[in-house]
C-alpha cells in the first residue's frame, strides 16, 4: 500500500526541472522559456508583449516623469571676452536636481548653490578663471547631458599710474545719457532734473581695482559732492577689463534726485578710465529703479503711466511689489571731480538724518 506514493515521488523527482520552474535549478519562478521574472516570452521585465521596459503595449519606453531642461545659461553659449571673475548661472524650465560642472580640460574646483525655487543653479569657481581660455559647462538633468562653451577675456591693460582717490560724477538723467531701458527714460530726466552718482577708486594695483559708489548732490553753489544720509557701497576688488576697464556689481545703492534718495536695486557699473585719468568713458549703469520715491517728485504715479510715456512697464522689486523700472543707461563721459573724495563713514543713521 505504501509503494505507490514512493513511486510517484520518484517520478516527480525525475521529471524535467526546467519545465516545472524549479527555482533551485533555473533561478526563475514562471512557466516560460526566457530568463526574466515575468510570464511572457520576451526578455524584458514587464508582462506585456513588447521589448521595452514599461507595462504598456507600445514599443517605446515611457518618460520617468522628469521633464526639466536648460532654459538659459550665463555666460551665454559661445560667448567671448568673459570676465575671469564670472559666475556660471544655469536656469531650468522646472525645478529638479541638476549637476553643473566647469572644465578647461580638467574640472574646475567650484561651489554650487541652488535658488530657493530650485530653478537656478549657480556655480562659483574657487578662484578666478584664466585669461584667454576656452571653458566648457556640462549640465546633467533628467538623464540628459548638455554642454556649453565660452572663452575668457584677454589679459587686460592696467592704468600706468595710481589713480586711487580719483572721484567721478555720473549724472544718470543728463542730456547726453543714452537710455536703453526704459526707452522713454529721457522724460524722467526732464521731470526730475539731475540724479547723481559718484564713483571713486578706493584702491588699485596692476591686476585689480576697488571702487566705491555714493549718491551725489548739488550744494548751494551748484557744485556736486557726496550726498548726506546714505551709506556708500564698497565693491570688492575686481580684475581690470580691456584697457583701463572695470565691471562691478550687482549691489543695492542710491542715487540722489532733487535732494531725494532713490533706491536702485542690483546696480551694476562698467566702463573705462581715460588714458589720462580725467574722465570715465562709456559708463554703463543698470539695475532696478524703485519709483515710489519718485512719484511725489513727478506729481503722478510713474508705474501707472510708464507703458504710455516711458515705453515700459514696472516689474517686481525685491520685496515683490511691482514698483521698479528696469534701468539700463550709458553715460558717454563722466568727468573727474578734482579734490572730491567719498567718505565711506557717511551713514543713513548719522545725526540729523530722517
Amino acid at each position: 500500500m505504501r509503494t505507490l506514493p514512493l513511486l510517484f515521488l520518484a517520478f516527480v523527482g525525475c521529471a524535467d526541472p526546467e519545465s516545472k520552474g524549479d527555482p533551485k535549478t533555473t533561478g526563475i519562478t514562471e512557466n516560460d522559456t526566457d530568463t526574466d521574472s515575468d510570464t511572457d516570452t520576451d526578455s524584458d521585465s514587464d508582462s506585456d508583449s513588447d521589448t521595452d521596459a514599461d507595462s504598456d503595449a507600445d514599443s517605446d519606453t515611457d518618460p520617468t516623469g522628469c521633464d526639466a531642461e536648460v532654459q538659459s545659461i550665463r555666460p551665454a553659449d559661445g560667448a567671448s571676452g568673459v570676465q575671469i571673475d564670472s559666475l556660471i548661472e544655469v536656469t531650468l524650465t522646472e525645478a529638479d536636481d541638476a549637476t553643473v560642472k566647469l572644465s578647461d580640460g580638467a574640472e574646475v574646483a567650484a561651489s554650487i548653490a541652488v535658488s530657493p525655487d530650485g530653478l537656478t543653479v549657480t556655480l562659483t569657481p574657487d578662484a578666478w578663471l584664466d585669461y584667454t581660455t576656452n571653458y566648457t559647462v556640462t549640465v546633467d538633468v533628467c538623464g540628459s547631458s548638455k554642454t556649453f562653451g565660452f572663452t575668457t577675456e584677454d589679459e587686460p591693460i592696467a592704468p600706468p599710474v595710481d589713480w586711487t582717490g580719483s572721484t567721478f560724477e555720473i549724472d544718470i538723467t543728463g542730456s547726453d545719457i543714452v537710455w536703453t531701458e526704459p526707452s522713454g527714460g529721457a522724460l524722467i530726466g526732464s521731470t526730475l532734473g539731475s540724479a547723481y552718482l559718484l564713483l571713486s577708486i578706493s584702491a588699485m594695483d596692476d591686476t585689480t581695482v576697488e571702487l566705491i559708489v555714493a549718491p551725489g548732490a548739488e550744494d548751494s553753489s551748484g557744485d556736486v559732492g557726496q550726498a548726506a544720509c546714505s551709506d556708500p557701497v564698497q565693491f570688492a576688488a575686481t580684475p581690470w577689463t580691456g584697457t583701463y576697464g572695470f565691471d562691478v556689481g550687482p549691489a543695492d545703492a542710491n542715487v540722489s534726485a532733487a535732494g531725494v534718495l532713490v533706491a536702485v536695486e542690483d546696480m551694476q557699473f562698467s566702463g573705462n578710465f581715460s588714458s589720462d585719468g580725467t574722465e570715465l568713458l562709456d559708463v554703463h549703469v543698470s539695475g532696478l529703479l524703485r519709483t515710489t520715491e519718485l512719484d511725489d517728485l513727478a506729481g503722478f504715479d510713474i508705474c501707472a503711466l510708464a507703458p504710455f510715456v516711458l515705453g515700459a512697464s514696472c516689474v517686481a522689486c525685491s520685496d515683490g511689489t511691482e514698483d521698479c523700472l528696469t534701468l539700463d543707461v550709458t553715460d558717454p563721459s563722466a568727468p573727474l571731480l578734482p579734490g572730491e573724495t567719498i567718505d565711506p563713514t557717511v551713514s543713513a543713521t548719522d545725526p540729523g538724518c530722517p
